[in-house]
């Protein structure tokens, strides 16, 4: 394994909690306690934080903290609120390390009232959303009255705005969290407000099944196709790596075929996963017999990283590995290597981890080009991350900090080829970045 990565949490948070089948779901069903914040809740969750963070954090990041929690303070006063109501307002003051470290987040849990209660399925949302400055729309739907393209402007009354803010705005939602964070508003069925082509439409529509939801939105599987001869292939997680290489293997023999040239590699919606065959990935796309990859890795010494062999005498330190405990250069198989295609990464503000490492990868090393929009800042730069219990919720903190070899500049890693998201031409539906990219690729491939 090159990396080792846990930012599959987004899929734990919904899959290895408690959930509940019945008709009608609602809010009413989970546990929400209430909690009466108090200035020292925040300050034992900051130490709580600094215990494993390997950010070097400044007296200063201590009393900026404490600033943005006197101002919290006052627009919550002494009453007490919601465990959901919580986060929103643990998130708002750990804002500043989520720009820092995006990996940081803090979830609720599905916890039911009924413990016979056990089926697997809750009723959730039937489409899945995109988020694009501020605006909500169907990504995927499985309602027959909602479209692709449809901006969400109300769901039960509540605005597309209150929905965001109570929730992390990712390029792709993942519907059920933002479901979780407002509230855990779950129902059999939903009143939706859509504007679609100028107009706005009133609908109700039906709730689908978790497992339905999974099955439809969370992609395992390796997707392949061939548009004329340009060879697409997306993969929303790094699992399974060794079927990832034969889907490589027989999409490049596929555009061969086909006298192509030119392979999409789609990881916009990745967020990471496994390091596992993660050398022999890479030599299909290199004839050299290593590439470089790290120039260091730290920690804080905390239980959580014990693993690498420090004594309790050193907790709380940020220490340096040694040479021998991290991967200077990736050894590769040139014997796996390909041929010379030209290869378009295609990436978003989602694509994460391991799936941001093999990006750089392949740009540091002009083995292709990426496409698309900025990965979110120091999306390289902070990994393993470990769940710690917050109140009845969880949250995730990385607990290394690595230096690969990279043209990111300040920790942004900039596409070489940018295709803005802009809201008004995905409420056309369709996928105009990958359509926007197709079209650069066609016109390139005419020229030459």
């Amino acid at each position: 394994m090159v990396k080792k990565y846990l930012y599959s949490y987004i899929l734990c948070c919904i899959l290895l909690v408690q959930i509940v089948n019945c008709q009608s779901v609602n809010n009413d069903v989970f546990f929400n306690d209430l909690n009466c914040l108090r200035k020292e809740n925040f300050k034992r969750s900051w130490d709580a934080f600094e215990n494993y963070t390997p950010m070097k954090l400044t007296a200063r990041d201590n009393e900026n903290f404490i600033e943005k929690v006197d101002s919290l303070l006052l627009i919550i006063g002494t009453d007490s609120i919601k465990e959901t109501q919580v986060i929103y307002y643990y998130k708002l003051a750990f804002s500043d390390v989520t720009r820092k470290d995006p990996h940081f987040r803090i979830y609720p849990e599905l916890r039911v009232k009924n413990k016979r209660l056990k089926a697997k399925d809750i009723n959730v949302l039937p489409f899945s959303l995109m988020c694009i400055n501020d605006t909500l729309i169907v990504n995927q739907s499985l309602c027959k009255d909602v479209d692709k393209g449809d901006r969400i402007i109300e769901l039960d009354g509540i605005s597309a705005s209150t929905l965001l803010g109570f929730t992390y705005r990712d390029r792709y939602m993942n519907t059920i969290l933002m479901q979780m964070q407002n509230h855990f508003h779950f129902s059999s069925n939903y009143n939706l407000i859509l504007e679609r082509r100028g107009k706005k439409i009133k609908l109700v529509c039906d709730g689908i099944s978790l497992k339905v939801y999974n099955e439809n939105f969370i992609k395992e599987k390796v997707e392949c196709r061939i548009y004329d001869d340009i060879g697409y292939i997306r993969f929303d997680q790094f699992h399974n790596n060794g079927n990832i290489i034969k889907s490589f293997n027989k999409l490049i023999y596929d555009v061969k075929k086909k006298r192509g040239n030119s392979i999409i590699i789609d990881l916009r919606r990745n967020i990471g996963g496994s390091g596992d065959r993660f050398d022999d990935l890479i030599s299909i796309f290199c004839d050299k017999n290593e590439v470089p990859y790290q120039k260091g890795v730290k920690l804080k010494v905390s239980e959580a990283t014990f693993d690498y062999g420090f004594s309790r005498d050193s907790i709380g330190k940020i220490v340096s590995l040694p040479d021998s405990m991290f991967i200077s250069k990736i050894p590769l198989n040139p014997k796996l290597y390909m041929g010379d295609y030209d290869y378009y990464v295609l990436v978003s503000r989602n694509t994460h981890s391991q799936a941001s490492t093999f990006t750089n990868i392949i740009q540091y090393n002009k083995l292709g080009r990426i496409v698309g929009e900025n990965l979110q800042k120091n999306a390289l730069r902070y990994g393993e991350v470990m769940s710690a219990k917050f109140l009845k919720s969880v949250s995730y903190i990385s607990t290394v900090e690595y230096d690969e070899y990279t043209n990111a500049i300040d920790g942004i890693l900039k596409p070489d080829i940018e295709i803005p998201y802009i809201a008004s031409k995905y409420m056309q539906g369709g996928d105009p970045v990958l359509e926007k990219l197709i079209d650069i690729i066609k016109s390139t491939n005419e020229k030459n």
